[in-house]
């Protein structure tokens, strides 16, 4: 019998004031681990709230979670690499956000669902599966919300996309357990822990 590798599927974002992770700087960090609204965190910055502190409070709550895969769309070259940068600038510890596990949807995508292993947009491949999404603000609008003291804004936006990516996600889920076993060449089966 093949064993099970049980894993808690942790859908996770950012939001930043720019692409460049030695330049700009992190405003929100959010996590979604569960099908229900409470199963979520968004961590923003205010005029009180560090990104010291927001890099912090998700390190922490990621290392509360027994077994979670770290999921979402573009981690693998930006979100995951940002906190990492951002928070080593910081004098933190981030290795937690390097060692565990990780699908990248973004690859996913490119790997299983496209022909011809092109890139598409959280919005491009949300339209194809009719996968509700914010599409009131884009990212590029989140600088200009911090400026104007807007945090509502980030944090509705930051919310919008980790539903959207958990949608994503569960459309995509039996492609990402695959994903997993053949990224880190594990025997058995991949089961998602709700």
């Amino acid at each position: 019998m093949m064993p099970k590798i049980e894993l808690l599927p942790v859908v996770i974002d950012i939001e930043t004031t720019g692409l460049d992770s030695l330049e700009h700087e992190i405003l929100a960090i959010g996590i979604k681990w569960g099908r229900k609204e409470n199963c979520e965190k968004v961590f923003c910055r205010d005029k009180d709230t560090s990104e010291f502190s927001v890099i912090y409070k998700t390190l922490i709550t990621l290392g509360q979670f027994l077994s979670p895969a770290i999921v979402g769309y573009n981690i693998t070259n930006f979100d995951i690499p940002f906190i990492a940068a951002r928070a080593t600038k910081l004098g933190m510890d981030a290795s937690i956000i390097r060692r565990l596990p990780r699908v990248d949807l973004m690859d996913v995508v490119s790997r299983y669902i496209l022909t011809n292993k092109r890139r598409v947009s959280l919005a491009e491949i949300c339209d194809y599966y009719g996968i509700e999404r914010d599409s009131e603000f884009r990212g590029s609008l989140m600088p200009i919300f911090w400026e104007n003291g807007e945090y509502h804004k980030i944090i509705t936006h930051l919310q919008r996309d980790l539903r959207a990516e958990w949608a994503l996600f569960e459309r995509l889920e039996k492609y990402c357990a695959h994903n997993l076993k053949t990224r880190y060449k594990w025997d058995g089966e991949v089961r998602w822990i709700w």
